[in-house]
């Protein structure tokens, strides 16, 4: 995996939800440059890395602690859900390079 780095995103409507706000509150705060966005299109709209939104959430203590210390039992579970899906996903997405590697490895061996 030399010189591969491998991201998680985020849309605005993933964080409006984790965070319990209005998307358009997320694009506001995207087009401030509060939380740092990628905008891919009009359509897609933003797309914010995991780096950054966690760097958000550092400048943003009451939505880290929202997030943290969600009241409601399956608010909670869905939160601990999504985090374990984002870690198999970026295992799966390692795994993905790997053998995009290998097999340019092998093709470069013939």
């Amino acid at each position: 995996m030399k010189g591969v780095m491998v991201f998680m995103n985020y849309t605005t409507k993933s964080i409006s939800k984790l965070l319990n706000v209005s998307e358009e509150q997320v694009r506001r705060w995207c087009r401030s440059g509060q939380l740092k966005s990628l905008k891919h299109s009009r359509k897609k709209g933003y797309i914010v890395e995991k780096c950054d939104f966690l760097a958000f959430l550092d400048d943003n203590p009451k939505y880290k602690k929202a997030l943290d210390l969600v009241s409601d039992d399956n608010a909670s579970k869905k939160v601990l859900e999504i985090r374990s899906l984002e870690t198999q996903l970026d295992k799966m997405k390692k795994e993905i390079v790997e053998l995009e590697n290998t097999i340019k490895a092998l093709k470069d061996s013939e």
